[in-house]
């Protein structure tokens, strides 16, 4: 047999294998509707073990699925023409009403009383024709959200009158589809994206009769999933921009506390589809492969039934919870079709999540020093999960080392581990030079991650009572500063470079300076000071540390050099 036949063969059997991988994968889930979906269905649980599926066709029209004492329904056509994914809401047993925007821009509607569907009707708008967001606020009051022409969200009640009450502008501009929540009888929050690409929110106040907008911070893309939780707050995922899962939990009240703002190391490609399972919030996200990821998200919750799961190729998705400790998930596939698995078929086991093995390295106990100063403390790195991210206990002896503020969270990202606040806003950025020992570069002194004590590491060479070369220290004092005179201000920029020159580096300043520098030929190191040397190797001028990114000497009446 020739090569040629031989690489037909070997590609046959790659092929034949991959083909025979994914079908096992694919005998986990149940086919349950061989239409062509436009996005991910719209599903609602009304009573355990049953749901009911609607999805929007590339036909523009409406599909009904169920499934009910454990066997799914054949797909019903309910006609319509619509522009977007569909909002569906319950009204009690066998009662659901379903809206979705038309080409138009008007919002269109259709209701299930049992098992009989009523004809579309029109709810009118000028509306972006796209998916809006509806929510049931008691059992004779609904709300729908839907963002206006110009990005402004759009507001429309049923409070069980014969007519629905008219179009409110609640203002803000929003570049994707809201995601709204039931507060009360009278209000409900909606989470979408600004135009900024930050996490925006309309909450209402206590009553519900009035509310404002608020930042949740972040870079996020498309649609956020929210939920309730059982502790009355609200959890919002989001893609972010880097890929990363962008999360906010909080009451979903205006002007009360801000919640907690993070974010999780998992990269995912679509956007995330989260459910209760219990009283843990749970999300499905896609990998770059478009596999579907499990990740538990929350304080000390079960975490070993997360990692990548056996599914179709995943073009979106939605998941739910329909019965007690019971989640199911309808996925898209990548030829449009919708696949529903549920139970133990939505748990990764107990295999260890290559994303996280590096974190675990991490975990145990350090020691933060400053390198300038040669203060160090205690920090601890645990596993426990602060909705995303992990804890980070510090002691009390960290606030003299230096740490921009104080520490709550870590993370690891790739090559990086990172310091947090409690908002998930990055504080530090450390990179490692070897194993067990960590450093984040800052431009007054940089800061060390070890295992041992800083007296066992040989890091006391690079305290400022002694002399040194380190590149980390030199590196801390290279760049631009600003030079001022005690009878004048600002002078003149000088930049210290690390280029080499006889016994030191190269300093360069502008025209500005005049003859303060003149005679100097290069700048170096002396002890704790900063030196320029001229002809003879005679020190000009001697710079002493002032305080944070400052250095004085009296040279010439009096000079100071700041970042």
């Amino acid at each position: 047999m020739g090569v040629g036949s031989l690489m037909r063969v070997a590609m046959a059997s790659v092929v034949f294998l991959a083909a025979l991988a994914f079908s096992t994968a694919a005998q986990a889930w149940d086919e349950i509707h061989d239409g062509s979906a436009r996005e991910a269905a719209e599903c609602v649980s009304w009573a355990p073990g049953r749901i009911d599926c609607l999805t929007r066709l590339s036909t523009g029209k409406l599909s009904w699925i169920f499934l009910d004492n454990g066997k799914w329904s054949p797909p019903r056509d309910l006609g319509g023409a619509l522009a977007g994914a569909p909002s569906c809401i319950l009204r009690g047993p066998g009662g659901i009403n379903c809206f979705a925007t038309s080409a138009k821009g008007v919002l269109a509607t259709i209701n299930l009383n049992g098992q009989s569907w009523s004809k579309w009707s029109s709810l009118g708008g000028d509306l972006i024709p796209a998916r809006v967001s509806c929510v049931a606020l008691a059992r004779d009051r609904m709300a729908c959200f839907a963002r206006g022409r110009q990005g402004q969200l759009m507001m429309r009640k049923w409070t069980g009158g014969k007519t629905w009450d008219p179009w409110r502008d609640l203002g803000g501009t929003l570049s994707a589809d809201p995601k709204c929540l039931p507060v009360n009888s009278l209000g409900a929050a909606c989470f979408g994206r600004a135009v900024s690409g930050d996490l925006m929110a309309f909450l209402p106040d206590a009553t519900g009769k009035s509310g404002g907008w608020t930042s949740l911070g972040g870079s996020i893309e498309g649609r956020p999933s929210c939920l309730r939780l059982k502790s009355g707050e609200a959890a919002c995922v989001a893609k972010g921009r880097s890929g990363r899962l962008h999360m906010w939990r909080g009451m979903p009240l205006y002007a009360e506390n801000a919640g907690i703002t993070t974010s999780s190391d998992d990269i995912t490609t679509e956007e995330p589809a989260c459910a209760l399972d219990g009283g843990d919030l749970v999300c499905f996200t896609s990998n770059a492969q478009r596999q579907l990821v499990r990740r538990s998200l929350g304080t000390g919750v079960d975490t070993s039934h997360d990692g990548i799961l056996e599914s179709p190729l995943v073009s979106a998705a939605t998941c739910l919870s329909f019965a007690p400790e019971q989640i199911g998930c309808v996925v898209t596939d990548g030829d449009r079709k919708l696949q529903f698995a549920a139970g133990q078929k939505l748990e990764a086991g107990t295999a260890e999540d290559p994303s996280t093995a590096a974190d675990e390295e991490a975990q145990g106990s350090w020691y933060l020093s400053n390198l300038q100063t040669g203060s160090a403390c205690r920090v601890e790195l645990t596993p426990d999960l602060a909705f995303g991210a992990k804890r980070l206990r510090v002691g009390p002896a960290c606030r003299r080392v230096g740490v921009p503020a104080r520490p709550a969270q870590w993370d690891q990202d790739e090559s990086e581990l990172l310091f947090l606040a409690a908002d998930g806003q990055v504080l530090l950025r450390f990179h490692s030079t070897r194993a067990g020992r960590w450093i984040s570069p800052q431009r007054d002194a940089a800061l060390l991650l070890t295992r041992e004590p800083p007296e066992a590491t040989g890091e006391a060479s690079t305290l400022p009572d002694t002399p040194t070369n380190d590149a980390v220290d030199r590196a801390e004092m290279m760049g631009p500063w600003r030079v001022f005179a005690d009878r004048g201000g600002f002078v003149c920029t000088i930049k210290l470079t690390g280029v080499p020159f006889a016994a030191g580096y190269r300093a360069q300043w502008d025209p500005a300076c005049g003859t303060r520098f003149a005679n100097a030929r290069y700048w170096t190191e002396s002890g704790p000071a900063i030196v320029f040397v001229g002809a003879g190797e005679t020190v000009v001028a001697r710079f002493e540390p002032a305080g944070q990114g400052k250095w004085r000497t009296q040279h010439d009446g009096g000079i100071t050099l700041m970042r």
